[in-house]
């Protein structure tokens, strides 16, 4: 069985252009990913679910990260 990469995912995420300034904080508990933070658009927060998803080893992701809409 194959587990979830944080590092993974961090990086990703970085490499995404989407995400230039982000504040986003990514936990693993066993297939699960947790992104928490804020984001400042609901693309950023649906782009930042989908790299989630796209990691192996994911089965759920809990997208928590706010909207700042500032």
């Amino acid at each position: 069985m194959e587990s979830i990469e944080k590092t993974a995912i961090e990086k990703a995420l970085k490499r995404n252009w989407a995400f230039y300034d982000n504040d986003i904080r990514v936990q693993v508990s066993g297939h699960q990913a947790i992104l928490t933070g804020s984001v400042d658009s609901l693309y950023q927060k649906n782009e930042a679910g989908r790299i989630a998803w796209n990691a192996p080893g994911v089965w759920t992701v809990d997208n928590e990260l706010l909207v700042d809409w500032n």
